[in-house]
């Protein structure tokens, strides 16, 4: 885990999002089972995305980023870990996510 996300990531949330989706098109659920890897949000998360107002997408977008923070800096040896672990952090910081 990065000594970044070992930090309480609540105080990195920012007070208002700009609502982008997280999607980055690696639909893929972790290992676990408990969310995707692309995105991080949960299969349920994703299901209600569409029809969610900015209050719901908002909250859903909280939870995702803590997710991506627990998972850590990906194995620079995965090529595609380390892009999508980019491209998240890109959308995160668009979002408006202190990272």
């Amino acid at each position: 885990m990065s000594e970044q996300s070992s930090q309480d990531p609540r105080k990195k949330m920012p007070a208002s999002i700009n609502i982008v989706s997280p999607c980055v098109g690696v639909c893929e659920l972790n290992d676990a089972g408990d969310y995707c890897e692309g995105c991080h949000r949960t299969t349920d998360e994703i299901g209600i995305w569409r029809m969610s107002d900015a209050e719901t997408k908002a909250k859903i977008l909280c939870r995702a980023y803590l997710r991506w923070l627990d998972d850590g800096d990906p194995d620079p040896d995965d090529d595609l870990a380390v892009m999508n672990h980019e491209e998240m952090r890109d959308r995160f910081r668009i979002m408006g996510f202190e990272i």
